[in-house]
């Protein structure tokens, strides 16, 4: 009976409680596999967090804004071939 008991315990404690979960994600950079729990994370390392900084600050990455109401009707449309 106390070995039914324990067993049962072993299987409600692998089936109902929670885990600590480590997710493997590459590098955005190197794309080498690093872990959450990683202290770079979600780089590999500085070396490669530099990079990216530099990326950001010299413009590498740009983020679009949404156009503004007024923004659409200042546009002017492509001018055809036929018009020139």
């Amino acid at each position: 009976m106390a070995g039914q008991v324990l067993l049962v315990q072993f299987v409600y404690s692998l089936l109902f409680m929670p885990r600590p979960r480590s997710i493997k994600l590459r590098c955005p950079i190197c794309k080498k596999v690093v872990k959450n729990t990683d202290a770079e994370f979600p780089f590999c390392s500085e070396h490669c967090r530099s990079i990216d900084l530099g990326k950001w600050a010299t413009g590498g990455y740009v983020i679009p804004a949404p156009l503004e109401e007024g923004e659409e009707e200042n546009r002017q449309p492509p001018i055809a071939e036929d018009d020139i």
